[in-house]
């Protein structure tokens, strides 16, 4: 536990009251893919328990009064110590009214009535609370289950992944449309309150920020990032300090150049902004990424835990940032604290590694990862599988989907995943399902019980799937040549069920993987031909040479099957034949000779229809 205690005023006035944080695990970020990351559901989430101060006059404000003789000696010294004395009363006041509100509409109304007395630490504690309330989703749940009974499914005990984003999103919005929030902004980012914040109070805006998605403070996140690269400014820089700011740009995940509506607000001078500079490229983040490599390189793992160090690691990974010598450098200290690190913190840490690290460093640090996974909390080596209990299923997701990058392939902890996941089927969300279908597939695992348990839940929750997880998983099960009839079925009506919203790159593979299995379903078959013939066509050149796969092994699902028709088939090879004499005349270089044989195969079998040239 870090506290942040503000500097003493010139009277000699007692600090703030203690405004700290609990380092907690990172979530798992959204995977790769999306973050094909198993990625990608971080920094602390709570502050920790207030001063005595705090707590006294957060009596006053409702809490009782049996602190009351404490509260009024502390008042009669503050009035002792004169103006300044007051004043700093004053603060702790506004202090303990954040500190006691329990949630965003008691935040509000305590920032609407106190706002000309809050400073800006006030504000970034203010900030600090709305978004670790906005992602209090538990608590929400609970309470429109007690308000609703029938709204929310009773039999299951928490929300799934996808129903917390949906929750977190609308709390977040409510957050940042409410008018406290611009002002909270506005005091935050003056030129001198960023020039005279501690890095404490930078991690905690940071962190705030980035949880909620709020655009509007990318300058301000920009000018941290500056601090953090330079170690300028009151205070000393600390682990968490240093790792929350990386860690808040790539929570943000801006690949994209800053939006024009950021550059509209008052504070926009506080730094000097390229709207056309991309976040992951410009200055700032350079510098930040040099110092604090050079930072844990020179203090090691005895100065850089693995909560702070995994969290640094994740951010790279990321935002892009390759560095092979500090990554190298980054595997012998982590080995060396390997039993330290918990699930999470070890998942992501796999996780970045196989995203930017050199394949050398993976290859010094997977088995030994490989080994903790497996071997953690087990007496002496005897029992395999009880070193997994303690990983969620997005823990496991993501390490394995990380072996697989870089084609590592644990034998026996792939087996022992097999043996666990069973109980962890109602935790399973549809990013685990396609992440872990895809790493059993890539790297040939022997154990394929885990076929039939990913099977059965994503037909449970085959609504909750987004259009890649759908194609990747359906693609895994195909390519591993296992065969399920139920999950088909799902898939198929699924897809069906969003009609053009699915096409291109997720058709192909939807079609690939039903015609390898050979499994026929002909409203599935009219979807796909309706969208090839309408606007959307083929899509890419590979889109369509994964079709021209389907095409040719249609006559293999029986008599009758087309695509809707036979105008519809036709029309679909044909925009198939056009497409590769268009790009073999243009020239465009991605057509060979075994081009040829896909689309001479894919063509061949339909020459008997209408409309064959």
């Amino acid at each position: 536990m870090v506290s942040y205690y503000a500097p003493k005023g010139k009277s000699g006035a007692a600090p703030f009251p203690a405004y700290c944080l609990e380092e907690e695990t990172l979530p798992a970020p959204e995977e790769p893919a999306r973050s094909a990351n198993p990625s990608g559901q971080l920094g602390p989430d709570r502050p920790c328990a207030p001063s005595s101060s705090v707590s006294y006059y957060g009596s006053l404000a409702g809490r009782g009064l049996k602190k009351a003789s404490i509260v009024l000696s502390a008042a009669d010294a503050a009035v002792r110590e004169g103006k300044s004395g007051l004043e700093n009363l004053q603060r702790r006041q506004v202090l303990g009214s954040i500190d006691i509100a329990r949630s965003i509409e008691e935040l509000q109304a305590v920032i609407a009535s106190r706002l000309p007395e809050m400073d800006p630490f006030a504000c970034t504690m203010a900030l600090h609370r709305l978004a670790r309330y906005s992602h209090d989703v538990d608590k929400h749940a609970a309470n429109a289950r007690a308000a609703r009974p029938v709204a929310l499914n009773p039999t299951r005990g928490s929300l799934s992944q996808r129903e917390q984003r949906l929750w977190r999103a609308s709390f977040s919005a409510s957050v940042k449309q409410h008018p406290s929030f611009a002002v909270l902004l506005e005091r935050i980012g003056s030129a001198e309150a960023l020039k005279h914040a501690q890095p404490r109070q930078l991690a905690n805006m940071s962190w705030a920020l980035a949880r909620l998605r709020a655009l509007e403070g990318l300058p301000l996140l920009r000018a941290a990032a500056r601090r953090c690269a330079a170690r300028e400014g009151p205070g000393e820089w600390d682990p968490m300090s240093i790792s929350l700011i990386p860690w808040s740009l790539a929570t943000m995940n801006v690949a994209e150049p800053w939006p024009l509506q950021c550059m509209q607000r008052s504070f926009v001078d506080v730094v000097e902004q390229d709207p056309h500079q991309e976040l992951h490229s410009s200055a700032e983040m350079v510098d930040m990424v040099r110092s604090i490599n050079a930072a844990i390189r020179e203090q090691g793992s005895a100065s850089w835990p693995p909560g702070d160090l995994s969290r640094v690691l994740w951010s790279w990974a990321k935002l892009a940032q390759r560095d092979d010598t500090f990554f190298r450098r980054a595997s012998c200290l982590i080995t060396s604290f390997m039993p330290e690190y918990t699930p999470s913190q070890l998942a992501q840490t796999v996780w970045a590694f196989a995203t930017v690290a050199p394949q050398d460093a993976c290859g010094h640090f997977f088995p030994k990862a490989a080994d903790a996974m497996l071997y953690a909390g087990a007496p002496g080596a005897a029992s395999h599988a009880s070193g997994l209990t303690a990983y969620t299923p997005q823990h496991l997701a993501m390490a394995v989907w990380s072996f697989a990058k870089v084609l590592y392939r644990p034998e026996d902890l792939l087996e022992q995943i097999g043996k666990v996941a069973p109980d962890k089927l109602e935790k399973l969300n549809p990013q685990d399902i396609s992440n872990t279908s895809w790493a059993f597939t890539t790297l040939l695992a022997k154990d394929r019980s885990i076929y039939e348990v990913l099977a059965a839940t994503s037909v449970r929750t085959i609504r909750e799937f987004n259009n890649q997880d759908l194609s990747n998983t359906v693609w895994a099960f195909a390519s591993a040549g296992e065969y399920d009839g139920a999950f088909m079925d799902a898939v198929a009506a699924e897809t069906c069920q969003r009609g053009s919203d699915f096409h291109g790159q997720h058709l192909a593979m939807v079609a690939w993987a039903f015609i390898t299995l050979r499994h026929r379903h002909d409203p599935l078959l009219r979807v796909i031909g309706q969208i090839t013939n309408g606007h959307h066509g083929l899509g890419t050149w590979s889109n369509a040479k994964l079709l021209a796969f389907a095409f040719a092994g249609l006559p293999r699902l029986g008599s009758g099957a087309l695509l809707g028709s036979e105008a519809w088939t036709a029309g679909a090879v044909r925009r198939l034949l056009d497409q590769f004499y268009e790009r073999l005349e243009a020239g465009a270089g991605d057509v060979d000779a075994d081009d040829a044989c896909v689309v001479h195969d894919a063509v061949f079998p339909w020459l008997r229809l209408p409309g064959r040239r």
